[in-house]
């Protein structure tokens, strides 16, 4: 890398870089699809980085946000490239100084208006009706996702989580599950442009935290039936 170098350009070494040194390709994909959608082609990331000072960044950063009626959430996302590119900068000698450190944001963020319980959640005879509609769809179907769905009303585990659990991680006699893995999709693109999607078992949970999820009676009586129906425990 040289001093000559533009944003654009570092973004290309930068990402295989972060690539070595993260676990997730889906991480890596976001940030590829965050670049496209709000840097690739605009002036600023075509310019010599040795050019660009603190208050061209700022101004620059600070229009973005406005431009796009960013929140919080979708900001702090772009900003972990921009914090990338210039780090990786300053770290492999393109810039002497990193003006990124110096930016400040002063224009507000998007409200995000939280949803009401209503909303957000079911509700009374809502919740009564799914599970009535999953029990009838799994007599007929015998298809334990149904059973699935149930479930996790119970448990609250994260979808990977849910489809990643095994009968050895649950204690009958102290009632809990212990949640240890997910099952997650992995984006891997090709030569060509396309990309492969493939699902894998992790032997981590999202957050790499292990933790223990209570197993109320409903939710154990439904375990309890799907080794009742197999005939034996199946991992």
């Amino acid at each position: 890398i040289n001093s000559s170098k533009t944003m654009s350009e570092v973004f290309k070494k930068w990402i295989p870089y972060k690539r070595s040194i993260t676990n997730s390709e889906n991480t890596i994909q976001r940030h590829i699809n965050h670049w496209k959608k709000y840097f690739e082609g605009t002036e600023i990331v075509k310019k010599s980085m040795t050019n660009i000072d603190v208050i061209l960044l700022e101004s620059w950063a600070n229009s973005l946000i406005k431009d796009h009626n960013l929140t919080r959430k979708e900001w702090q996302n772009l900003k972990t490239i921009i914090n990338g590119i210039w780090t990786y900068a300053f770290r492999t000698g393109v810039v002497k100084i990193n003006p990124w450190e110096s930016v400040k944001i002063t224009v507000r963020f998007r409200q995000v208006n939280k949803k009401t319980p209503e909303e957000e959640v079911f509700i009374g005879d809502e919740l009564d009706k799914i599970i009535v509609k999953c029990n009838e769809y799994y007599e007929l179907t015998k298809n334990e996702v149904y059973l699935a769905i149930i479930f996790n009303f119970y448990c609250g585990l994260r979808v990977g989580e849910l489809t990643g659990l095994k009968f050895k991680d649950v204690n009958f006699d102290n009632n809990h599950i212990s949640v240890e893995r997910e099952i997650v999709q992995n984006i891997t693109p090709n030569s060509d442009g396309s990309k492969n999607y493939e699902w894998a078992i992790e032997e981590h949970t999202k957050t790499y935290n292990h933790r223990f999820v209570p197993l109320i009676p409903k939710a154990k009586d439904i375990l309890l039936k799907i080794i009742n129906e197999r005939g034996k425990i199946i991992d």
